[in-house]
This record gives structure tokens, sequence and C-alpha cells, in this order.
């Protein structure tokens, strides 16, 4: 009995390495999730909002610190150390800052992250804006990266209403 349970238990066990090692060789790649929201405020307000990471910890449930490490305004370089649940502390770079239409932030870690935002004035008083978060799995991440990925995209999702809601509702 102890023989044939130790024998499930192998054959499980090589299962899972088997579909781990393919699902692993399959994620090499970029992951991209998209989203659009409409946002009653005025695009430098919106702008000036979202590129201060600091203001995460006002919306973002998932966040657990955030703290800028660069002196002056937020501009191209500006550097955020950041942690946010299940991730390890990530230092995060401004990259693109175009102010009022464009903002990138990027950081390394087990899933590299590039996270684009793109406004649009609708009027002078609503904002289109976009999002595109690009994941790229490193390491073992990789082999567990569907999962994770599901999660990430309902997350990114709710991010998006968070601010929308934080801006119309929190002067």
């Amino acid at each position: 009995m102890i023989k044939k349970l130790f024998r499930i238990l192998l054959v499980f066990l090589g299962i899972l390495i088997i579909v781990l090692s393919i699902s692993y060789f399959l994620n090499r790649g970029e992951y991209k999730i998209v989203n659009n929201v409409i946002i009653n405020k005025p695009i430098n307000e919106v702008f000036d909002f979202v590129a201060d990471m600091q203001n995460e910890l006002k919306w973002n449930p998932k966040v657990q610190f955030v703290e800028k490490k660069t002196d002056g305004d937020v501009r191209n370089g500006t550097k955020f150390i950041s942690k946010w649940t299940l991730s390890d502390t990530l230092e995060v770079t401004v990259q693109n800052f175009d102010k009022p239409n464009h903002l990138t932030f990027i950081n390394g870690g087990a899933i590299e992250v590039t996270f684009k935002l793109t406004l649009k004035s609708v009027d002078s008083s609503i904002t289109e804006m976009k999002s595109e978060f690009i994941a790229k799995p490193n390491g073992f991440i990789r082999a567990i990266f569907p999962i994770i990925s599901r999660e990430m995209e309902k997350d990114e999702k709710k991010n998006m209403i968070y601010i929308k809601n934080y801006l119309e509702n929190n002067e």
C-alpha cells in the first residue's frame, strides 16, 4: 500500500515537473495588459497625481510602501522604492516623463514591469487615461506566470477604477 502511494506521488511530481518545465520555456515573452478609463478631472491634475508614485498609497490597497529616492520634482530618471503585496522591494524609475500626455515607469525584479500611461484631454475637465502594464517574468516565476498573470489582469483593471474613484471623490 505504501509503495503504491509512493509511486502515485512520484508520478504526480513527475507530471508537475514536466508541466512547470513546459510553462517555463513557453513563457519567455512579455505579457501586456491594456486598460482605459475616463476621469472627470483636467489632464494636468491627473498627470501630476499619477506621476508621483507616492500617491499610490492613497488608492492602491496592495501597495505596502512607496518612498521617493530622488530629490526635486518628478521627472525622467526619478526613482522610487516600492513594495506591493507578494512583491520584493523594488526600485521603480520614471523612464518617459512627457507632461501631460505620456508617463512610463520601469522596474526590475522577478517580474520586470514597464507601466506606460497615455493621457488625452477629452475636454478641459475630462481626461482619458490608457494604461499598458507590460510584464516580463524571470526565473522560476516564468513557470507559474500563467496563474499570476490572471490575477495581475484583474488587479490592473481594479487599479484604473481605484485611481478614477480617488481623483473624482477625494479632492
